[in-house]
């Protein structure tokens, strides 16, 4: 399943929303959700070494949880 990101995202909003909405559950949106937060937390470390920082990682249920990208 190789997506670009902003097919990423919006499947990832879908998929957090169904699991707001009760349809799936935490493991099964965890399941989901597990591309699309590779790909962000690959990004997050590119953007940390490129300013000296450490890079903030999402978890699934920091995502689930917070209901907004940072």
């Amino acid at each position: 399943m190789n997506m670009d990101k902003e097919a990423l995202k919006a499947h990832a909003i879908a998929v957090r929303d169904h699991y707001l909405h009760g349809d799936i559950t935490f493991e099964d949106a965890k399941k989901e959700l597990r591309e699309f937060i590779d790909v962000y937390n690959r990004l997050a470390v590119d953007i940390a070494a490129r300013y000296n920082q450490k890079p903030r990682k999402l978890s699934a249920g920091e995502f689930l949880r917070v209901g907004f990208l940072r």
